[in-house]
């Protein structure tokens, strides 16, 4: 079970490629993690548009190292924290390459990072 933390629909200038804007924050109590999503538009073809993904990946991340989720979110400070990318559609072999990578990496700084596609989990 999710409670939102800070919910609100996502707006045409935010998603994937708006790295300025944290599309939504939800906390989930079943894993104790603060969930940054980070939303592919439907029409979206995130092999294009790796770059946004990277600089999305790389604001939020500052977030949390710089302290400021800890600010806004005192109790982040006992939880653990997730990067979830949601997407229409399952990411090419080449978007798939660069997830994993990014995961690896998040992974050795003790932050998950997961891939909801519409019909399952990465």
């Amino acid at each position: 079970m999710q409670t939102h933390v800070a919910p609100r629909s996502p707006r045409p200038q935010d998603g994937v490629w708006n790295p300025h804007v944290v599309d939504l924050l939800t906390f989930n109590q079943k894993n104790n993690e603060f969930v940054f999503h980070i939303i592919e538009p439907p029409e979206g073809d995130l092999s294009t548009q790796l770059p946004q993904l990277q600089a999305k990946i790389r604001s939020y991340l500052s977030y949390v190292l710089d302290g400021t989720l800890a600010e806004d979110f005192p109790d982040s400070v006992s939880s653990g924290v997730a990067f979830r990318l949601n997407c229409a559609h399952r990411p090419s072999r080449r978007a798939s390459h660069f997830v994993t990578r990014a995961a690896h990496e998040l992974d050795e700084l003790g932050i998950r990072f997961v891939v909801k596609v519409l019909d399952g989990e990465r």
